[in-house]
């Protein structure tokens, strides 16, 4: 009788590690919200900040996100964002904006995206911004212009610049 309540306290034990470990994969991998032109950016931002590559394309509209991935590919980038491809990947988005001179991969750049307009018309918007890198003992910032267009219900990048 001991060892069938001990049997059946495991199960249960082992049931609910399940259900929480389910849920915590769930909460883990909500889809991104890109309902307005603002979220996106914000997704980008904290994206980039989480040295996620696959969120930062998930920003992007289709033909731009495979443009990048291409280039990433050809160059041999791996989809580790180490500080190599952080500075590649910088260097893709936002071409205009001056280099980090220390990034390393013990100091990977923090990115900050100050929204100062989003003007928008039917399914288009740009969204004009100062996005500054900061890595350990310097920071570039510079304007940048977002051009995003809608896709269904999402708003994404369709380039960034001018």
């Amino acid at each position: 009788m001991k060892l069938w309540k001990v049997i059946a306290g495991v199960a249960a034990v082992l049931v609910m590690a399940g259900i929480i470990l389910g849920m915590l994969f769930l909460l883990g991998k909500k889809p991104l919200r890109h309902d307005t032109p603002r979220e996106t950016i914000e997704s980008l931002e904290r994206s980039f900040n989480r040295y996620d590559l696959d969120g930062m394309l998930d920003c992007l509209d289709e033909r731009y996100a495979a443009t990048i991935r291409g280039i990433l590919t050809l160059a041999g980038k791996n989809w580790k964002l180490d500080a190599e491809t952080i500075s590649e990947v910088i260097t893709l988005l936002v071409p205009n904006l001056p280099k980090l001179t220390d990034v390393s991969e013990k100091a990977l750049p923090k990115m900050e995206i100050q929204i100062l307009d989003v003007e928008n018309d039917n399914d288009s918007s740009v969204v004009r911004t100062t996005l500054t890198l900061r890595s350990n003992q310097s920071y570039v910032s510079n304007d940048v212009v977002f051009h995003l267009k809608k896709h269904g219900d999402d708003w994404l990048i369709s380039s960034i610049g001018d």
